[in-house]
């Protein structure tokens, strides 16, 4: 289409890949559309769908790469689903999946760089999985790392580019990993961190996410 083309309303959150789309409305319900062909959409067949068709209830946050979905439901825990050839579903090397099935728990953050996925923990811990291909994912001696790995504690925030991880610290100071996985101090600052900034507050809900 050459110019904009209304297609839903009350959306809060979407993401797209060069295959497909996922969209987040203010209701916290999932839906999906587009190529479906490694059962990226997470609704448990390979059909792909030119109508946005819903997956789930009760999602926070959803980051799509080619062919592979992440969703992350409001009482933080992570699903996976679609093609796995560099671990990016981190379920331990299984083959692709036609479903959303759950990785980890206790997940506030969640981001996709190609094939390269991470998530940041409410305690503060930062995990990688998928490609590590010369040690993009802050991990030395493994190409693909088919599970979540802890590269980091005390992380405040983070964000992956194609070749390494950065990292905000609590402390304020920005580290960033290089093609040996060793992480060297960029900034470092000074000034003490506000009281009202120390701590972050932790989504929960005490509904469990409901798969359609």
């Amino acid at each position: 289409k050459p110019s904009p083309v209304f297609v839903m309303k009350d959306i809060e959150k979407a993401d797209i890949s060069d295959t497909h789309a996922m969209f987040i409305d203010k209701y916290g319900t999932l839906y999906a559309a587009g190529d479906n062909s490694n059962s990226q959409l997470g609704n448990k067949n390979a059909i792909s769908s030119t109508e946005i068709t819903k997956v789930m209830q009760g999602v926070k946050d959803v980051k799509v790469g080619n062919y592979f979905s992440l969703v992350l439901t409001v009482n933080g825990e992570l699903y996976s689903a679609g093609t796995n050839e560099k671990g990016q579903l981190g379920n331990n090397g299984e083959d692709f999946r036609a479903e959303l099935v759950s990785i980890m728990t206790g997940v506030e953050k969640i981001s996709i760089n190609g094939n390269t996925c991470a998530a940041l923990t409410y305690n503060n811990e930062l995990y990688v999985w998928g490609d590590n291909a010369n040690s993009k994912a802050g991990v030395k001696d493994k190409e693909i790392l088919a599970s979540p790995v802890k590269i980091q504690d005390d992380v405040y925030d983070f964000a992956l580019s194609s070749k390494r991880v950065i990292i905000l610290k609590n402390d304020r100071s920005i580290i960033s990993s290089d093609s040996n996985a060793e992480f060297s101090k960029l900034i470092e600052f000074n000034p003490e961190i506000p009281e009202q900034y120390k701590d972050k507050s932790r989504i929960t809900t005490p509904d469990q996410p409901e798969n359609v």
